[in-house]
């Protein structure tokens, strides 16, 4: 192995020191062809042609004999800074094809190292028992074990170490700073060359740019991650290709789906797995309930057999490298990176599909209003549909989805959606705002809206705040008066559930607040059937419903009247006489005791 490397290493000096001396003979002949103008014709073509038939050669030997792709890189690289372009775009493009077989080799050796690791494992389990694989088996493993040492003994660029992607994605960068460097050359000469027609140049830049379009196509061919498909697009923006940025993003995107597809399919797979499991271990408890009925064997059996099929197709599976998360902070990455590039090129169907794009993959407000202005107004109310199902299916604050909901009156889905209490500052206004925008806009939606309002009043109530919500059931009271009457009633069962008496004078408070809302509204009446029903479930509360039957009278104080003390009750004796008299009536007995006893 070590011997195969050096003889690498050696021919990789033995290339460099060829491609240099060809390179160092053309410039000495062309320098020589210049400077003597007295060499005749026939001598000058005649060192022409060997200049060409030495550089075609050379580079026909080394795209023909070298393997190693980070050699072809290496000499790439060093034509494109000689500025021989046209061999530095053959060697670029045989390094391609040289990465994309060498990754064919790899596929192709995953299966018999499977197999070799499979028998491995048998034989030591075999062993264990003491026992020994089959002769066929042992023959096969012993093929194996030979591919597996000769394949060892390749040089180093086959080893599973090496990132072939990356390979790839360098030869490609290096293909296309040299087609942009050829196309500058062009450029700067054709500024000083007068010859030239417009026609002429506007022929040859078109030229340049099919051949970047030519490159980035065939280098997509070959390059499969998509980190690397973002690394690309960025590069290409940096050197102000945003043209063949977009068409790598595009690609990317491709990608990104395929590989959000395949986690689908293994999720829906899993929750298939999961649900037969489910249903097998019922079908084990109903047999052993029915003692072994031999009705239910086939179902049992047929259960067992898909089980068995879905667990060995997972087992299966290759792992992956990626997940959901994963992917889509891709997803905003390669988006970003178009969107910037469509706004240069001018190019509105493509800025207005990935900035929907990156919405669906990040919903926030900001995203929202920049599709908002890229749509029309017309188109708007399409898109907006299309989007509020991506808004729905977020797994956040859901204070932060109805905010963005709001933006653009989608009431119905807010309601919906809208969170229970937990007391947390800004919800009530978060609340007040979705009401007052019901009202204004959809007030057929203020139906649904009540039992939302009922449980954050009853909430509230029952932490002692009755005036918080105050501001949001004036609105109500204008709009349903009859619902006020019930809506207290519910919250005041709940509160009296835990009352103490020393919060009896801030319960009071609340219902004097009902009373006169409901005065206000000209339903007086409501309160006295509040009232007798108050009185009726809450009879044992003496003290309290005193206080409340007070409501309205201006001659007493209600603090002043629960916090009064209760007169203590004298203790009656049993025999009903007074306390004097039974005094005397001990002091006789005892005097008439004495006297007996003298």
């Amino acid at each position: 192995l070590h011997r195969v490397d050096r003889r690498q290493r050696q021919m990789c000096i033995r290339d460099r020191l060829t491609i240099s001396s060809v390179f160092s003979q053309k410039n000495d002949l062309s320098k020589k062809l210049t400077d003597d103008s007295e060499l005749p014709l026939e001598r000058r073509n005649f060192l022409s042609n060997m200049i060409k038939d030495n550089i075609s050669r050379t580079i026909k030997m080394i795209l023909k004999y070298v393997e190693n792709p980070s050699l072809l890189l290496s000499l790439a690289s060093d034509l494109r800074r000689r500025k021989e372009w046209e061999c530095a775009l053959k060697i670029g493009e045989n390094a391609l094809e040289k990465l994309h077989r060498l990754k064919k080799v790899r596929e192709e050796r995953k299966e018999p190292n499977e197999k070799r690791k499979a028998l491995i494992k048998e034989r030591e389990e075999l062993e264990k028992k003491r026992k020994q694989l089959s002769s066929t088996k042992k023959q096969q493993l012993r093929q194996l074990e030979l591919e597996c040492r000769l394949f060892e003994l390749t040089p180093s660029f086959y080893n599973s170490s090496v990132n072939y992607d990356n390979l790839c994605y360098d030869a490609l960068i290096d293909m296309i700073q040299t087609c942009l460097d050829k196309k500058e050359a062009f450029n700067s000469k054709a500024s000083s060359n007068d010859e030239l027609t417009d026609e002429a140049k506007d022929e040859k830049k078109k030229e340049f740019e099919k051949e970047v379009a030519d490159v980035v196509a065939s280098g997509l061919q070959r390059i499969a991650s998509t980190e690397n498909h973002i690394r690309l697009a960025r590069a290409l923006i940096d050197k102000k290709e945003f043209g063949h940025a977009i068409t790598v993003g595009i690609k990317c995107e491709q990608l990104i789906d395929e590989k959000a597809k395949e986690l689908e399919d293994r999720e829906k797979l899993k929750k298939q797995f999961s649900d037969l499991e489910a249903k097998h271990l019922q079908a084990l408890v109903k047999k052993a309930d029915e003692n072994g009925d031999e009705k239910s064997k086939p179902e049992d059996d047929d259960l067992s057999e898909k089980l068995e099929k879905i667990r060995k197709t997972l087992e299966d599976l290759p792992p992956l490298d990626y997940d959901f998360e994963k992917l889509n902070k891709q997803l905003l990455e390669i988006t970003d990176l178009m969107i910037h590039a469509a706004k240069i090129e001018e190019r509105e169907n493509i800025l207005r599909e990935q900035t929907i794009l990156a919405f669906k993959a990040d919903t926030n407000t900001e995203r929202w209003d920049q599709v908002k202005n890229l749509a029309g107004e017309e188109d708007w109310e399409k898109i907006k549909k299309e989007l509020v199902v991506y808004v729905m299916k977020r797994e956040d604050n859901p204070t932060d989805k109805i905010e963005l909901l709001l933006k653009d009156g989608l009431y119905e889905q807010c309601i919906s959606i809208f969170p229970p209490p937990t007391s947390a500052p800004g919800e009530l206004d978060l609340l007040y705002n979705l009401y007052d925008g019901v009202e204004r806009n959809k007030p057929s939606y203020l139906q649904h809206l009540i039992p939302t309002i009922t449980r954050y009043i009853k909430r509230y109530f029952q932490e002692h705040r009755y005036e918080a919500l105050s501001k949001i059931l004036d609105r109500v009271q204008r709009r349903f008066p009859t619902a006020v009457t019930q809506i207290y009633s519910q919250a005041t069962d709940m509160v009296l559930l835990n009352i103490m008496p020393s919060q009896y004078a801030q319960f009071v408070q609340c219902l004097k607040d009902l009373k006169r809302r409901l005065g206000e509204i000209g339903r007086t009446e409501d309160w006295d059937d509040f009232y007798k029903g108050f009185r009726h479930k809450h009879k044992g509360k003496k003290k309290l419903i005193q206080m409340v039957s007070l409501i309205g009278d201006s001659q007493w104080d209600l603090k002043q009247l629960i916090h009064a003390p209760s007169k203590k009750r004298v203790k009656k004796d049993p025999s009903g006489a007074p306390k004097v008299k039974r005094e005397l009536g001990r002091k006789r007995k005892k005097s008439a005791t004495d006297m007996d006893d003298e």
